[in-house]
């Protein structure tokens, strides 16, 4: 092994070691994210802050107040229990989503996503995200105003903004806006008034994250977790990431199959998600922790059926006259990449890309470019340019690589002498086979360096090919969906498999191809490397068909790659002979 291989080599492996620290910094300098201010943060033990009053903010400058008496003082509230008022639905709705509200708490009850389909067939109506009996945006613990409370309604902006308005028996008026963005993004500002002539303290209360469940046309392999929650932990903490391994392992030990989790203290935003939608709800006022809820079906197995959460918020004084006001945000959409990048505060790490986040970002990137740009903007044929670009890049490596094995198939003999001559002395015997290696310029570990450099980016295509919404639903030739198995014949196989041809032909192009590959003569390497595209046939059998669709292809690529090497010795060879 020369110097320059020996640097190489060495600065891999560095980079491998170095990667968690530097992959945070160079993904912050390729996709900045705006950052959300500082706040002081809150315990459950600290005092009850003293609300400010604050300016209201531009999205309630449409909003009408009360009209109040002027020069009147606050009067106190009328002790008769009002009246019920019966609860009223509606909806704010744009070009991709439409939420229904409802008076009663309100909260959404439902949010209706224009651009997705439920199922893989066409006609398929739009993806409905169910709340269930957990209204996202609702308050719990705060008498006048929690889930069970109606609101007066009044439309604002027919579609776009309502305003919401209740009256507690102490005498605070809570007036909520809602207003619906472009996109998926609601704006809620929920203003407390104290209308009274005494003190009135509103205790720590929550606010409720819509329920999520597996969405319909899933075919998630038997024991894998897509259902989960965040909360990005206040003070730079951290994103903390519940579903894969904690909600589980908590609703399997809870006696009713309902796991409850709390943070550890406060908390920027929490959400709650299934494989390809979420919701993000992020107040801008302190917090006191958050609570993670996960349930399941069957005791036995491992995912998860729900998952909601709750954001905890500190008691509140309001002195006579003085007004709170909560700013919040809340996202109820697609787990888009391009779309949550945008908001605020690290939220687009409830993707979960995990240690090669910045590679992850990159290749999704790369693959929607290329399936943006060129004719006929299909993610199949994305996939294949992309591993062609991929094997491009890594393609001197693998040429040297490729030298170097066929060095080692010619040095195989030696080398075998060398081992009977000292087979009693293993030192003396690897001290030889080393200088061997030297003189003849061979590096023993050349034939490992394309698949050594190949593991992160082939962990970031599992990652982004596993959760990528653009994928979903994604057809290519017989493949109707690239983000799930071909499952083709469902049912009809023994053992009730489907037919997966991708994994068939990796299979068989890894077999193929470990014949155009020199080998260094070890039989047991050899006999070892037989068995090889059996292994891979059996773990990829049930993974996405984008993946095995990717990893196929890098071996044809491959493949053409030592035709065209074997092709050019063979020209080398025969020009020399006329010589």
């Amino acid at each position: 092994m020369n110097r320059k291989e020996i640097a190489v080599l060495g600065g891999l492996i560095l980079l491998l070691l170095l990667w968690p620290m530097m992959g945070p910094r160079i993904e912050r300098q390729l996709f900045p994210q705006p950052e959300a201010p500082e706040r002081p943060a809150v315990t459950e033990d600290a005092p009850a802050p003293t609300p400010e009053l604050r300016e209201t903010p531009p999205v309630i400058e449409a909003v009408e107040a009360l009209p109040p008496e002027p020069d009147a003082e606050p009067a106190e509230p009328d002790p008769v229990v009002q009246p019920e008022i019966p609860e009223q639905t509606t909806l704010l709705t744009n070009d991709l989503v439409r939420l229904e509200l409802t008076t009663r708490g309100g909260a959404f009850t439902s949010a209706l996503l224009k651009a997705y389909r439920q199922t893989v067939d066409e006609d398929s109506p739009p993806v409905l995200l169910d709340f269930g009996p957990r209204r996202a945006l609702a308050y719990s613990d705060l008498p006048g105003f929690d889930r069970n409370s109606v609101l007066h309604l009044r439309e604002v902006e027919p579609g776009r903004m309502v305003q919401l308005e209740a009256r507690s028996p102490d005498g605070i008026v809570m007036k909520r806006t809602l207003h619906l963005d472009d996109r998926y993004v609601i704006t809620a500002v929920d203003t407390f008034s104290n209308t009274t002539q005494r003190a009135v303290s509103l205790p720590q209360h929550s606010i409720e994250l819509g329920m999520m469940q597996d969405e319909t046309g899933g075919q998630a392999p038997r024991g894998v977790v897509f259902l989960g929650a965040d909360a990005q932990l206040h003070g730079g903490r951290g994103v903390e990431h519940f579903g894969r391994r904690q909600l589980p392992n908590a609703a399997k030990r809870a006696a009713d199959g309902i796991a409850t989790i709390p943070t550890e203290g406060p908390i920027d935003w929490l959400s709650a998600k299934s494989r390809y939608f979420v919701q993000i709800l992020r107040p801008e006022d302190d917090t006191v922790k958050g609570i993670i809820f996960g349930a399941k079906e069957d005791p036995r197995d491992r995912a998860l059926a729900q998952v909601s959460g709750d954001i905890v918020f500190p008691a509140i004084t309001l002195d006579p006259g003085q007004t709170f006001q909560r700013n919040m945000s809340y996202y109820a959409g697609p787990k888009r990449y391009s779309i949550i990048r945008e908001l605020r505060n690290n939220q687009a790490e409830v993707m979960e890309f995990g240690l090669f986040s910045p590679i992850c970002k990159f290749l999704l990137w790369v693959l929607n470019l290329i399936h943006e740009r060129l004719w006929p903007h299909n993610y199949g044929l994305a996939i294949i340019l992309l591993t062609i670009v991929i094997r491009g890049i890594f393609w001197p490596i693998t040429h040297k690589s490729t030298e170097s094995m066929r060095k080692m198939q010619e040095l195989a003999p030696v080398l075998q002498e060398v081992k009977e001559k000292y087979k009693d002395n293993p030192q003396k015997q690897q001290q030889a086979m080393m200088e061997i290696y030297r003189e003849n310029k061979v590096n023993p570990l050349g034939g490992c360096m394309p698949m050594l450099i190949q593991i992160p980016v082939f962990f970031a295509l599992f990652v982004v090919l596993r959760s990528a919404i653009e994928l979903r639903f994604a057809g290519f030739l017989w493949v109707r969906d690239l983000s799930e198995p071909e499952n083709l014949f469902a049912g009809m196989l023994p053992f009730g498999l489907g037919l997966n041809i991708l994994p068939i032909l990796n299979a068989a192009s890894m077999s193929l191809q470990q014949r155009l590959t020199p080998t260094a003569g070890d039989p047991r390497q050899a006999n070892m490397m037989k068995f090889m595209p059996i292994m891979m046939l059996i773990l990829f059998y049930n993974f996405a068909s984008g993946l095995v669709l990717y990893w196929t292809t890098n071996q044809v690529v491959m493949m053409t790659q030592q035709v065209l090497y074997h092709r050019r010795r063979e020209r080398q060879k025969q020009a020399k002979a006329v010589r």
